[in-house]
């Protein structure tokens, strides 16, 4: 299925997430190459791959989900920017995952800056 012959069903900064014709309960999300700094449209920028690297991402932490016996949404990956997943409501939940720290956990750790700049604590 192309999604440019599919209805847009929403669109994020990261995401678009279309409705698959024929299939009422099933979605695809396609990953988008763009970027967007402290949340300001004017600031968006495009990264090569970065749709990739989020589809192969995502579709590794669904995988590892699924086998521990979690319910998720998440079916399978379609390609390397999109994935099909079953119509559903998203949890109001963000993890964002980095190995610097910035922002406010600057403030509530205040520990975490040493001599070579604020750092997490080697995984």
């Amino acid at each position: 299925m192309s999604p440019l012959s599919a209805r847009v069903l929403n669109e994020g900064k990261t995401k678009v997430i279309y409705e698959v014709p024929g299939y009422p309960n099933i979605v695809l999300v396609q990953n988008k190459d763009d970027i967007t700094k402290n949340d300001d449209p004017t600031a968006t920028r495009v990264m090569a791959a970065k749709g990739e690297i989020a589809t192969e991402t995502t579709s590794i932490i669904f995988e590892l989900l699924k086998r521990a016996g979690l319910p998720v949404a998440y079916e399978r990956q379609i390609d390397s920017n999109s994935f099909q997943a079953k119509k559903c409501r998203r949890l109001p939940l963000e993890i964002i995952s980095r190995g610097v720290p910035e922002g406010s956990v600057l403030k509530r750790d205040p520990e975490i800056v040493n001599e070579n700049g604020p750092r997490f604590p080697a995984p």
